[in-house]
């Protein structure tokens, strides 16, 4: 029988470099965060809308970058696995289908973020506006936990090597 991990504290546990935030992503996302406050601040904004559009611009630059490093992420793993981009050995095709539903939410989300023009299609912008965040966090914690947590490392695993099949 395996012995159960011990608890310890927290700031006991070591980190290790392979899991660690590189300092340039940290910059990077920080300063994706922080566009926003230009966009806030800038006069031509309307006064009642200024916190609104700041927080908008500071969270959709911080999820573009995110996206754009999970998706570079995607083509180094396959890279390094099979020696092509586009294999779909490391990554399967189901997450691949599952981010272009991610962004398929987004994009379309921002696209009806405006009062509907006519009373003609009005409900389902209206419906959508109100399910779309729901959508977008079911399929993003779909991602986190049907695929990125079989390929964290964890304390139990770290001495098998990863699997290259394509069922993980």
């Amino acid at each position: 029988m395996e012995e159960p991990i011990r608890p310890r504290p927290f700031r006991a546990m070591p980190l290790p470099p392979s899991v660690r935030i590189p300092r340039w992503l940290a910059l990077a996302l920080g300063g994706a965060l922080s566009a926003g406050l230009p966009v806030a601040l800038a006069p031509s904004t309307p006064r009642r809308t200024r916190a609104v559009r700041g927080l908008l611009w500071s969270t959709a630059l911080s999820w573009a970058l995110l996206t754009a490093l999970d998706a570079a992420e995607h083509f180094r793993l396959e890279k390094a696995v099979t020696g092509r981009w586009l294999r779909f050995v490391a990554v399967p095709p189901s997450e691949s289908l599952l981010h272009a539903a991610i962004l398929a939410t987004n994009l379309s989300a921002l696209a009806l973020a405006r009062p509907p023009r006519s009373r003609r299609g009005g409900r389902a912008r209206r419906t959508f506006r109100a399910i779309g965040p729901a959508v977008f966090l079911a399929l993003g914690w779909l991602d986190e936990l049907v695929y990125h947590r079989r390929r964290a490392p964890t304390a139990r695993r770290s001495s098998t090597p990863p699997s290259t099949s394509p069922r993980g």
